[in-house]
């Protein structure tokens, strides 16, 4: 469940966990164990416990897109939804 980060890891790979799901648009130090769920016919769905380096920052998400439109192979649904939970749990902890 644990995904490598570094991209020159996983855009090696044509179907990988992490481009158009919570991981694209995280930083490469982050920790993300995720469960995906790829399905061209009725959405893509998510389920992560996602950690900053140190560990301050740990929760999990979880995100039920059941939309054709969203298991589309450009779609940035998901990592949008990533990253803000992220930043917004970064602020929060600088706060």
């Amino acid at each position: 469940m644990l995904h490598d980060q570094s991209p020159e890891i996983w855009q090696e790979v044509p179907y990988n966990s992490i481009e158009g799901f919570f991981g694209e648009y995280l930083p490469d130090t982050v920790r993300i164990y995720t469960k995906i769920g790829y399905t061209q016919s009725s959405g893509r769905q998510e389920a992560a416990i996602i950690e900053s380096q140190n560990g301050d920052i740990r929760y999990a998400l979880v995100v039920f897109a059941n939309n054709p439109k969203f298991s589309e192979f450009d779609s940035k649904l998901l990592p949008e939804i990533s990253k803000l939970v992220y930043d917004k749990m970064v602020e929060a902890k600088q706060n």
